[in-house]
């Protein structure tokens, strides 16, 4: 009975032991693919973080290059704007500084137009002037000498009159006179009209002192204004011209 149970205790000794032995085996080669399965996902992992690590190193040294890129663009950009806010300045300065000559060259030319102007303005009125002056200067006596010279001149224009040109539809010539004047010159005058005219008219002499000396005759469509007043009108008026143009 007692090597009956001996033998069981043997026997289940000997079969704990196989089971022992058969866990341990299992454990170990459990434990052996765990740490080869770990192992090969840890080199997994590594290998991953090595790519991710070299696409982050990538990723840097594009952004490092791309903000190269910018900063040389926006520096590009800059140089630009700032070449051409100095084109546009200079521009600006030029069209600021021709309008600027321009309006200096209208404002001299009209200081100038103005001035002119004003001297022209001021030579008409001295020249109004200068021949009141000169009708009023006259004396009495000086007029006369000056008017019988003035005579003379208009008797030699008279001579020069073409008859042709001339309609005779009056019978009477009216000479007007600034002054008596000596029978002398009156028969001059009358004997160029009646022989120019060949006609008999009759002589109507008219003294009138306004006209400051010389004489006015008309006769038909003949008039011939030789008086001083004329004389100094049309030389005032001449004179007037001349300034006008300057």
């Amino acid at each position: 009975m007692l090597v009956m149970i001996l033998q069981f205790i043997v026997l289940m000794a000997i079969v704990a032991g196989g089971l022992i032995f058969a866990f341990h085996r299992f454990l170990i080669s459990s434990t052996d693919g765990a740490v080869n399965r770990l192992s090969a996902e840890t080199e997994g992992a590594r290998a991953k973080q090595a790519e991710l690590n070299q696409k982050i190193k990538e990723a840097d040294e594009e952004l490092v290059k791309r903000k190269a890129e910018a900063d040389e663009l926006v520096k590009k950009m800059t140089e630009e704007a700032d070449e051409t806010a100095k084109k546009e300045k200079a521009d600006i300065l030029k069209k600021a500084r021709k309008e600027a000559e321009e309006i200096i060259t209208k404002a001299h030319r009209t200081k100038d137009a103005i001035r002119e102007e004003i001297e022209k303005q001021l030579r008409l009125k001295i020249t109004n002037e200068c021949i009141k002056i000169v009708g009023m200067v006259f004396s009495e006596k000086a007029r006369q000498v000056f008017s019988e010279q003035l005579v003379e001149e208009f008797i030699e224009k008279l001579k020069e009159v073409d008859a042709k040109q001339v309609n005779l539809d009056a019978d009477t010539v009216e000479i007007v006179f600034s002054h008596e004047i000596s029978d002398e010159i009156k028969k001059k005058i009358e004997n160029v009209l009646l022989d120019k005219f060949e006609s008999k008219v009759e002589f109507k002499y008219i003294i009138d002192s306004k006209i400051f000396g010389g004489a006015i005759l008309k006769f038909g469509s003949l008039a011939l204004d030789g008086s001083l007043d004329n004389i100094l009108k049309e030389t005032s008026t001449d004179l007037k011209r001349e300034i006008e143009k300057g």
